[in-house]
């Protein structure tokens, strides 16, 4: 609309000729209920009124009141913005998430890291190789014959067809420093290769140890230089076939008597190829 529209009378009783001096084409705010209806008188005898609505052919709006299912020409032109779809208020309505699903705010770090385990074979570094990975021993593991157990905790699963350089730091305890110690490994079947070599310091002087080109197979240091914290180092290149179960320390004792690997020993690898 182009014009501004001022009314003579407003309130909720219709204007009169007697009292209001009413005339054609006045305009009367009527306040009936509480809201604003803009009338325009169209006869004097009768009285009556064209409520102002609308002008042309599209809905115009000078001033809205009373209630909202009252204004027709409002009501229609809000009604074919948007057709009623179905799908639209089945998804406005619906539950976005599972019913089960954990607020962001409340995922703790140890909940993610306990799902951040195990090798990813797809994840390489520059180089092609992996980082060095560091396995610390817990608790102490004893072997009391001369025949090859399993260092409990000195262990990690290869990948298929894959190579590594394996190192082990052996603290250990014997009952007498004339008990040696076997070191050796364990590992998939199929390997391509396993070498390795170890030694540790006698109880006179100097060092000695023994290497194996298999699995549980190596020479025995004939003496410990002590009966508690001593140290063997092991050295592994090692190259898997096909089967990804687990590699292993092995110990022994050279002789009657009891070696024990102590906690705090550690096994580290690296992936190669």
């Amino acid at each position: 609309m182009t014009d501004t529209i001022v009314y003579q009378h407003i309130g909720s009783a219709e204007p009169t000729i007697d009292v209001h001096r009413l005339k054609i084409n006045d305009y009367w705010l009527d306040t009936t209920g509480g809201g604003g209806v803009l009338k325009k008188c169209a006869s004097i005898s009768p009285i009556t009124w064209d409520t102002i609505v609308s002008g042309g052919g599209s809905a115009e709006w000078g001033y809205i009141g009373g209630t909202l299912s009252a204004q027709t020409d409002l009501n229609n032109a809000f009604g074919g913005k948007e057709p009623a779809n179905a799908n639209i208020q089945t998804h406005v309505t619906s539950q976005h998430a599972p019913s089960g699903a954990q607020v962001n705010a409340d995922i703790t770090k140890a909940e993610i890291e306990a799902k951040l385990t195990g090798a990813i074979s797809s994840h390489t570094h520059s180089g092609g190789s992996d980082s060095e990975i560091t396995v610390l021993k817990v608790g102490d593991t004893s072997n009391a014959t001369t025949t090859y157990a399993d260092a409990t905790g000195l262990s990690f699963t290869p990948l298929a067809d894959k190579e590594y350089i394996i190192e082990a730091w052996i603290r250990y305890t014997t009952t007498a420093t004339t008990v040696g110690i076997k070191l050796s490994c364990n590992g998939p079947s199929g390997q391509a290769f396993v070498s390795s070599l170890f030694n540790s310091a006698l109880v006179t002087s100097g060092m000695s140890g023994g290497g194996g080109n298999a699995y549980n197979t190596g020479v025995a240091t004939a003496s410990a230089q002590a009966t508690t914290d001593n140290l063997a180092m092991l050295n592994i290149l090692f190259k898997n076939g096909s089967n990804a179960t687990i590699f292993i320390i092995r110990f022994a004792a050279e002789t009657t008597g009891t070696i024990t690997i102590k906690d705090g020993s550690v096994l580290r690898y690296r992936q190669v190829n």
